[in-house]
């Protein structure tokens, strides 16, 4: 044994110097004991004679014990481990680090593998380690998907939207702030709309839902003029709602009658024929009629109790041609 060990300390010598070095393992008597280098870098072993040397025929990785050189990074933020660290130290310098990377580490129900959780109501974290760490992590950032289930008091940065966004529901603008929550979100819709339209948002399911106060009016969504001021954040692909979704069996009161909106006189007059409903080419939603209102060079307004309809040549003059329909 004596030979096999100088020859392999002979090899950790030189230009060409292997950085292991051989001894005898204090804890098996006529076994050998490799260490590699002092800062904790791994090293490969292959033995010809896996009998007499206790080594396997196979190369193997060897991660030396000894040193600090082992790396964890979390949501960008490297963490320096000691390779010697056990899984209990390990985890409580991970968790040293939660209020800047917003991840938790844990151990498996076996108390043998790291486990990692992110923070509340579902972000989404990445996560790799150093090549070869003793975690057992791959090397690969990969990226960890959250459990969305926020409750009502929740900020809105959780649903996607920031500080300055807003939305509209039926024309009237919901305006957001930095520091509102899902809670106040729901306010907001029934004080901008006056009440005409009202939000909700079940924790149970983590759904929102808008209700218009009369069953016979149509509901819609509107983004916001920012990147993130998406209705898709509240959950809906839709933005357009059919009147009477509260009450299947109701209809609305204009369903199937129509109006004729003339702007001009003569030869420069525009028409347009609008015929309310939710019928192919029927209108009912306040986008719809807009389009439809567009060959007359005209716009419609949503308010509290009425629709009213005005020329768009007209918008600065003191006299305006407005036409209002009450519900």
């Amino acid at each position: 044994m004596g030979a096999v060990f100088t020859a392999i300390n002979d090899a950790n010598t030189g230009p060409a110097a292997t950085g292991v070095s051989a001894g005898v393992d204090p804890d098996n008597a006529g076994k050998i004991e490799l260490a590699g280098k002092v800062d904790g870098s791994a090293f490969t072993v292959q033995s010809s004679n896996a009998v007499s040397s206790g080594f396997s025929g196979i190369t193997q990785q060897i991660n030396d014990n000894q040193g600090a050189a082992q790396t964890v990074t979390v949501n960008g933020t490297a963490i320096e481990i000691a390779a010697s660290a056990t899984l209990d130290q390990a985890i409580a310098t991970i968790n040293a680090k939660s209020a800047a990377t917003g991840v938790s580490a844990g151990k498996d129900t076996a108390g043998t593998e790291p486990t990692f959780t992110g923070s509340a109501h579902g972000s989404a974290f990445t996560i790799k380690g150093s090549e070869h760490n003793t975690l057992g992590l791959a090397s690969a950032e990969a990226s960890v998907a959250g459990t969305f289930d926020p409750g009502q008091t929740p900020l809105i940065s959780t649903l996607g939207f920031r500080g300055g966004d807003s939305f509209s529901v039926n024309g009237q603008i919901v305006n957001l702030t930095a520091t509102d929550t899902i809670g106040s979100l729901v306010q907001k819709v029934g004080a901008a709309a006056n009440g005409a339209v009202t939000a909700g948002y079940d924790a149970a399911t983590n759904k929102f839902s808008f209700t218009a106060a009369d069953s016979r009016t149509a509901v819609q969504l509107g983004d916001g003029s920012t990147a993130t001021a998406k209705v898709a954040n509240l959950g809906f692909t839709a933005t357009d709602f059919a009147a009477g979704s509260g009450a299947p069996s109701s209809q609305s009161a204009l369903a199937g009658k129509s109006i004729t909106v003339q702007v001009g006189s003569g030869a420069g007059m525009n028409t347009a024929t609008i015929t309310f409903g939710t019928a192919p080419g029927q209108v009912s939603t306040l986008a719809q009629l807009n389009e439809a209102l567009a060959p007359a060079n005209a716009q419609a307004l949503s308010t509290r109790n009425s629709l009213a309809i005005s020329a768009l040549s007209l918008a600065n003059q003191s006299q305006q041609g407005i036409l209002q329909l009450l519900r």
